[in-house]
């Protein structure tokens, strides 16, 4: 235990940053560091990784927070109390799976209120919470409602509700305020942020397109622009979603299928624009798989694109056992590495693209289709977290466990 907790100090003292004043919001449509939400840590929605200077902050679905030293790779519970269980809201690494932020020097989450007054008023069922670097301090910043997705950026904490998207006042103790409601054919859900780019999709129940991604500016939300779709036809269905937005625009993907879900009969990945329109193909990402039944998910960094190729329609274990890591480098378009994954780190949850150093994955239990297609998922529920070095692709990179937990 004693060395657990000095492990812990050190990754803490590492981090600690000194700041004499706040800076102003800025008003700047490009990323801005300390003040906006780190794009490069948002998985499916969720942002559950952030970091500072010298180390990572993971928030496992455990709901145990951990820090990573960047150098050493050293992983250790955010926590330096003697025999603790992280399992309460008095500990400094527990919090609700929904998300780690690092806004202004510290880090915030939100944890479960867990009293009378929880009940009475859903909009203040949670406690969101400012955690000093050092894990000397977790303090109370305002009731919030409970979210399935949610981000801190620029002075701002978002969340979605039943009812709509709010958006809270990190300084001001006001009410929050509804900025997109919900709608009975419209439910919105919170995806992404850049700049003064809000990132909604949009379920429709009744009406076409079935989800429509909408970018509000978030100075003025009043009118919103398509940036993609998923749209079911007479006999088809066509998607074109973001997959991440980086400083140089969406990297989108889009696929036509049937409307069972059973055949895709075209995918590709695209740039476009922060509104949407298409600037590059990017098809050469598919040509090395069978993408009748090869999908999956992709990110890019500037050297890089990555492509989790897996089967995109119902198969059976032995095709899903084919799921691989394709990355190509993005001036020459050639494929530098290719890694499977499934056999030995389970089915692909969400990638983060990272920094210059890491890319970030999680894995989650393996499922599949059984020869009825049925779905079947393994009784092991478990959720990693896995790095791959970019300083290593083209030498041979392998993926590499960080932490495994319980689901």
């Amino acid at each position: 235990m004693k060395k657990a907790i000095s492990l812990f100090l050190i990754l803490c003292i590492s981090t600690v940053l000194l700041s004499a004043c706040s800076p102003p919001i800025p008003t700047s449509d490009q990323y801005v560091e300390g003040q906006d939400c780190q794009y490069m840590y948002n998985g499916q929605g969720r942002f559950r990784i952030c970091s500072t200077g010298d180390s990572y902050y993971y928030l496992a679905p455990s709901g145990t927070i951990y820090i990573i030293d960047k150098q050493t790779l050293i992983c250790v519970p955010f926590c330096n109390k003697p025999n603790c269980a992280h399992n309460s809201k008095e500990c400094i690494a527990h919090a609700k799976p929904r998300g780690i932020w690092f806004y202004q020097g510290s880090l915030y989450v939100v944890d479960e209120r867990g009293d009378e007054q929880a009940e009475v008023n859903e909009l203040e069922s949670n406690i969101l919470y400012k955690l000093s670097l050092d894990g000397t301090s977790k303090d109370f910043v305002r009731y919030v409602p409970s979210s399935g997705s949610s981000f801190i950026h620029r002075g701002y904490y978002y969340a979605n509700h039943y009812d709509g998207v709010y958006r809270y006042s990190l300084t001001d103790k006001e009410e929050g305020e509804l900025i997109i409601e919900r709608t009975e054919d419209a439910e919105p859900i919170l995806r992404n942020i850049y700049g003064n780019s809000l990132y909604v999709h949009v379920t429709r129940f009744e009406s076409q397109p079935a989800i429509e991604e909408l970018r509000y500016d978030i100075s003025d939300l009043s009118s919103p622009v398509t940036t993609g779709y998923i749209e079911v036809k007479e006999d088809k269905t066509e998607a074109v979603l973001s997959q991440c937005i980086t400083p140089e625009g969406i990297f989108a993907k889009k696929v036509l299928s049937d409307n069972q879900a059973t055949t895709i009969y075209d995918s590709t990945f695209l740039w476009a624009d922060y509104n949407g329109n298409e600037r590059e193909d990017v098809g050469f990402l598919v040509n090395d798989v069978d993408t009748s039944v090869m999908s999956g998910m992709a990110t890019a960094d500037s050297s890089y694109y990555y492509y989790f190729a897996e089967p995109g329609v119902p198969v059976e274990r032995e095709r899903f056992e084919q799921s691989v890591l394709l990355i190509y480098d993005r001036k020459t378009k050639e494929k530098c590495e290719e890694i499977p994954f499934y056999t030995e780190y389970g089915s692909l949850f969400a990638p983060y693209l990272g920094d210059d150093r890491y890319l970030f994955m999680e894995f989650e239990t393996r499922h599949y289709y059984d020869e009825n297609k049925q779905y079947v998922r393994e009784p092991d529920s478990y959720m990693s977290l896995c790095i791959l070095d970019k300083q290593q692709i083209g030498k041979g990179a392998e993926i590499r466990e960080l932490v495994r937990g319980a689901q």
